[in-house]
């Protein structure tokens, strides 16, 4: 058909251009045509969708009667599901797609953990949506993530001697940092509408309580944030990828952007923690490992903690052999606080209410010189829920020794190499990962296409 019934013009699908270009020499495309039987065969509904709906009551019957030597195939057919979960790729598919070793980031390699078939889909396929170019929810942590490396950057200088921004240098420069975003990204249009003007003014005042929080934070710590937006490359005096050695020789490389690394020096030691903005609640378990989810921050802590890169090691203070010692990973949730009263509460009141329920989550190092240059007064709150008890001894379970780490490494490493052989060997099933009752499917963009009708 050329046209819908409302006279608009139809066109090819863009998968069905993109199958049509790939294939040229090799294709014929057939137009399907309404009382097209050989083509409706394989779909009994369609078939007698058909036939219902042609008012020429003798072409009905004729259709009906020519139809009727291709009822044993439609009963085989229909009886059959057209269900599957099965699907393989040739390794020298794989290879000629994604190279002999492999390069991935963290998120990419948790997209094929969680599904193969999506993965495919989408990071080899290339299979995407359309997307407008609204400012809407997903781009709150781009946001976010912008206002806080500036802010941080600025208000917490590297070295301890220099002084931090005051409460209202900060809240100037937030709202500087904000107008400077907005006219890199947004047209005037959507920039004065009353909808976004309200949504910047509350991750506005978002940023400034995060940056506030993160201020009163180093104001008890020895720690500082040397890197932001730290890139794995091994580019200048940049970190080298971390990198995995599989079974078949072959090696798998990951690369990512680091949103913060902190860093604490004690006499030779070298200590690094790992900053995670997250513009959600994010909970970290170790038993994700296994299942090769939320590694990320795992790899970036690895990759900075067992670099080889001389560069990188004298630019955070090591001038030998060793390398740095692990202090632990945090995630900073940066969703916005709801505050629900009875009462009338004023505007500092509120942001009061707001810091209590900014969250923390990770593994931090039990070693309590450590936890204390990172909090003197060892507050839980900015030590991922870690606390003294009655005993006056350390509780939490983001508590992890020095063994635990290398263990967690040993663990990741074993989690990669299966994973990655699975995807070396061409597994593209589409088989999710339903784990802590929740699947990849809820929220799959190739939901449209998957054949597992099983889920």
């Amino acid at each position: 058909h050329k046209t819908e019934l409302d006279g608009t013009a139809r066109f090819p699908s863009l998968a069905f251009n993109r199958v049509k270009a790939l294939f040229e020499k090799d294709i014929t495309v057939h137009h399907y045509k309404l009382d097209d039987f050989e083509y409706a065969i394989g779909s009994p509904k369609n078939a007698v969708g058909i036939v219902r709906s042609i008012k020429d009551e003798n072409k009905k019957a004729t259709l009906t009667e020519a139809l009727r030597e291709s009822i044993p195939d439609i009963s085989d057919i229909s009886a059959k599901s057209p269900s599957t979960d099965k699907c393989r790729v040739s390794s020298d598919t794989v290879k000629a797609a994604l190279g002999e070793d492999l390069y991935m980031s963290s998120s990419s390699f948790e997209k094929y953990a969680k599904c193969p078939f999506d993965y495919f889909c989408s990071k080899v396929l290339g299979l995407r949506e359309t997307v407008d170019s609204k400012f809407n929810s997903n781009d709150i942590g781009s946001f976010v993530h912008y206002i806080l490396e500036v802010l941080v950057k600025t208000a917490i200088p590297a070295d301890p001697s220099e002084p931090m921004l005051s409460d209202e240098e900060i809240i100037k420069q937030a709202t500087a940092a904000v107008e400077e975003y907005l006219k890199k990204i947004c047209p005037p249009s959507l920039i004065n509408s009353k909808r976004q003007r309200h949504l910047y003014a509350r991750l506005t005042n978002l940023s400034v309580l995060l940056v506030k929080n993160t201020v009163k934070e180093f104001r008890h710590s020895k720690f500082r944030p040397i890197f932001y937006e730290l890139r794995a490359n091994g580019k200048d005096a940049n970190p080298t990828s971390l990198v995995f050695t599989l079974d078949d020789g072959s090696k798998l490389s990951f690369s990512g952007v680091m949103d913060r690394v902190d860093v604490y020096k004690t006499g030779n030691d070298v200590y690094i923690r790992i900053v995670d903005y997250k513009t959600g609640t994010k909970e970290f378990s170790l038993e994700d490992i296994s299942h090769g989810i939320n590694l990320q921050m795992l790899i970036y802590l690895f990759t900075l903690c067992r670099n080889s890169s001389q560069q990188f090691k004298r630019s955070i203070g090591i001038e030998d052999e060793r390398n740095a010692l692990p202090a632990g990973v945090i995630y900073l949730s940066t969703a916005i606080p709801m505050i629900e009263a009875d009462d009338y509460f004023s505007a500092e009141e509120v942001l009061e209410s707001a810091e209590k329920k900014l969250s923390r989550t990770g593994i931090l190092l039990n070693d309590t010189e450590v936890l204390k240059a990172m909090n003197e007064q060892l507050d839980s709150k900015f030590l991922a829920g870690i606390k003294v008890n009655k005993d006056n001894v350390l509780e939490g379970k983001a508590l992890t020794d020095s063994n635990e780490f290398t263990e967690i490494f040993d663990k990741l490493s074993q989690t990669v190499k299966k994973i990655a052989a699975e995807l070396r060997g061409g597994k593209a099933d589409a088989s999710p990962l339903i784990y802590k009752a929740k699947s990849p499917c809820d929220y799959c963009k190739s939901k449209p296409i998957c054949r597992n009708t099983n889920k």
